[in-house]
């Protein structure tokens, strides 16, 4: 059992209607995160164990673990070569949340209002 765990300011990619949560966690918050499905609507199944049927079904609006995230494309510049950086005009730009990491994966200072993803877009 885990607690208190926060899962924030991620990119999900190829999310579908077959997302799992199989968690024995108290305490978990989630939110401003981008979940990128071609595949809708996008559906959240919470198990008991893993591998085992689903006990509950959600969308995202009404999973009561995920706050202030998004069913969108996020902007990534080249997701299938391998770049993960945000396009100047991404969805997913300023929409995360502080959480106390200063620098994105390159090093690049995050600003007040972060972007959602592994890199900050540079002014």
């Amino acid at each position: 059992t885990s607690s208190d765990v926060e899962v924030k300011n991620n990119i999900a990619v190829g999310a579908s209607e077959q997302i799992v949560t199989a968690l024995d966690v108290t305490g978990l918050t989630a939110g401003h995160n981008i979940y990128s499905s071609t595949t809708l609507p996008l559906r959240f199944l919470l198990v008991d164990d893993v591998g085992s049927a689903a006990t509950m079904r959600f969308s995202l609006a009404d999973f009561p673990f995920e706050k202030d995230s998004f069913a969108a494309d996020p902007g990534l510049m080249a997701a299938d070569a391998g770049n993960f950086s945000l396009a100047e005009d991404a969805f997913a730009r300023d929409r995360g949340a502080p959480v106390g990491v200063g620098c994105d994966f390159a090093g690049n200072v995050r600003c007040d209002g972060p972007d959602i993803g592994a890199y900050e877009v540079s002014p």
